[in-house]
């Protein structure tokens, strides 16, 4: 039986979740990547005064860059040779974090991604005018220099910071390093192993963490730079015109690039506009789209009694094909019929949203790795990829294998993977193929009545209906505990969330912590309001610290019941990270994007 369970940080070493949420860490899962990106954007803004400063590494590296690039005058001459040693980003895979499929072990070969960056920098050096942030840029220079790239890439320089964050989070925790580890700029340190990948574990904040970085999502962010700065907006206008709205999203981008590297003004604009960005880092309590919350849900589904032919399964494919349906059918019942369709549905922005295809590839793997276990069964179930898609492989020597792909209905290129599976697995003797179908919406999509209508033996279709069903209990719940102000600094973190239900005694407190520091968020709003209306601050943490010295000189009475700050007094430790720090980003955030606000 596959031995691989997913286990977390805090579950390997026995520490409390709270406290790491309490510290502002990431919780990774060791043995399985997060698809989740450091956004070199949210650095400068973090909660940790570490990572902030590591904003300055990054800068200057990219500065140094810059200047040996000035002097060198063609490819391959002295200065060329050691701007290409500096641009040598491998895969970082200490944070357990990125795109590998079902395993920390990377993606390949960086060589590519490494010459598109120093290719990009050449290209841009006289536009750059000797401002190093033109590392902002970067990104956006070049097709395929992906969000997971550019991660590993922040991670490669920023790796001492991140290293001196690692270390202070486990003094703080209590945690004596194991792991004798040499950074890339050859500085020791004593850091905990990981056992799953051989190597050191690095932490990293979750406020420095995006589902969906700057770098994959261009066009848009050009949209939304140009409708708050005007000048940006007029070049836009005047030098690429309607053509911008009319084309598809890939020439969008081709057009993007172009302007960038030709037009001087669009490019000063662009970078001063950037600067200025402030993009959000991704919700880990909501996790709306499924990244992380797999694995907290698949221990939501309750053992079950396999048939006797599972747990023994015979090697051939009909058997276990026969085992694995059975399989199927427990799981489409526990989510059908035993409420657990909720787990894929999470209330986002006043809407709710369905997860994405990860989540469902996982909590199957881990619900079903799970049953075999308790059942003492041959067959292993393991995570796979193939052709850079990821596939659920059940065998028991290996003689004979059934692959599962898990789908869901919505997906535009539902038709043409099915057909692709048909036409490539066609004369295949020992492999047996299935697809699973997520369903979200009470009707059919168009996608999922074609391959019925195509469906063939050689990859038999099951499909499980999670649509959101009509349930007055949940909707008014999540209706009562909505804000009762517009500027929203009631958060999501504040409630206390059980399979898409709030218990009543739960919400008794949610409602009483908020009552508690209903009137000091109302005067940190104020604050806020008024500090942004009088002066530029270039990050959310010097307006928390302008306006927290504020709070102590105007409202300490407001303090007294706000445990931080009492903390603060006895021992001196910061009392604005991460809950005064977060109402003020919120503030920074919604102000500095123009979003109006109501008292």
């Amino acid at each position: 039986m596959n031995s691989k369970k997913p286990v977390h940080f805090s579950d390997h070493f026995n520490i409390d979740k709270a406290r790491l949420n309490e510290l502002g860490v990431f919780d990774p899962i060791l043995n399985f990547d997060t698809k989740v990106f450091v956004e070199p954007l949210l650095l400068k803004d973090s909660a940790s005064e570490i990572i902030r400063n590591a904003y300055n590494t990054y800068k200057t590296f990219f500065a140094n860059l810059l200047l040996i690039l000035q002097k060198s005058n063609q490819v391959g001459d002295k200065c060329w040779r050691t701007a290409k040693r500096m641009v040598n980003f491998p895969e970082y895979q200490y944070t357990c974090i990125g795109y590998s499929s079902g395993n920390t072990e990377g993606r390949g070969s960086g060589i590519e991604f490494n010459d598109k960056i120093l290719q990009s920098a050449k290209e841009i050096v006289d536009l750059a005018e000797g401002n190093p942030e033109i590392f902002l840029l970067l990104p956006l220079l070049e097709d395929g220099i992906a969000g997971d790239r550019i991660s590993d890439m922040v991670q490669n320089i920023i790796d001492d910071d991140i290293c001196r964050y690692t270390q202070e989070i486990m003094a703080k925790l209590d945690l004596k390093g194991n792991r004798l580890h040499t950074s890339r700029n050859c500085n020791p340190y004593k850091l905990l192993f990981n056992p799953y990948s051989k190597q050191a574990i690095k932490l990293v904040p979750f406020d420095i963490l995006s589902n969906l970085p700057v770098a994959d999502n261009v066009d848009a962010i050009v949209e939304e730079l140009a409708a708050y700065n005007e000048r940006l907006r007029d070049i836009v206008n005047r030098d690429i015109g309607d053509i911008w709205l009319e084309t598809t999203k890939a020439y969008r981008k081709e057009i993007l690039l172009k302007e960038l590297k030709t037009n001087k003004e669009f490019f000063i604009e662009t970078l001063t506009a950037l600067k200025a960005y402030s993009p959000q880092h991704y919700d880990f309590e909501k996790d709306y789209e499924g990244l992380y919350k797999w694995l907290k849900d698949s221990q939501e589904f309750v053992n079950i009694e396999l048939s006797k032919e599972t747990k023994d399964c015979p090697d051939d494919l009909e058997s276990l094909m026969l085992a694995v349906t059975g399989i199927i059918h427990h799981y489409r019942d526990t989510i059908e019929n035993k409420e657990m369709w909720r787990t894929f549905w999470t209330l986002h922005n006043s809407e709710y949203k369905h997860v994405r295809s990860h989540y469902s590839y996982m909590l199957f793997f881990t619900v079903c790795r799970a049953w075999l276990i308790s059942q003492n069964s041959n067959i292993s179930i393991n995570f796979k990829q193939r052709d850079g898609q990821p596939m659920l492989e059940f065998t028991i020597s290996g003689k004979n294998r059934l692959i599962l792909h898990i789908k869901h209905a919505n997906n535009t290129s539902l038709a043409k993977g099915y057909k692709n599976v048909l036409e490539k697995y066609r004369h295949v003797k020992n492999e047996k193929h299935c697809y699973l179908m997520m369903n979200f919406k009470a009707a059919p999509a168009i996608q999922l009545k074609e391959i019925r209508v195509i469906q063939n033996p050689i990859c038999e279709i099951f499909e499980i209906d999670v649509s959101k069903r009509n349930d007055e209990q949940t909707d008014g719940i999540f209706k009562l505990l909505e804000p009762e102000f517009e500027f929203n600094l009631l958060e999501f973190e504040d409630m206390v969330f059980e399979d898409s239900l709030y218990t009543e005694e739960k919400r008794k407190g949610g409602k009483n912590s908020y009552q508690r520091h209903k009137a000091l968020k109302e005067q940190v709003q104020i604050l806020c309001r008024e500090e942004l209306n009088k002066k530029t601050y270039p990050s959310a943490m010097q307006l928390s610290t302008h306006v927290a010295k504020r709070m102590i000189a105007e409202s300490p009475k407001l303090l007294q019941s706000f445990q931080p700050y009492q903390t603060h007094l006895i021992d001196g430790s910061d009392w604005t990270t991460p809950t005064f720090y977060r109402w003020c980003k919120n503030a920074y955030k919604l102000l500095k994007n123009k979003l109006e606000v109501v008292d």
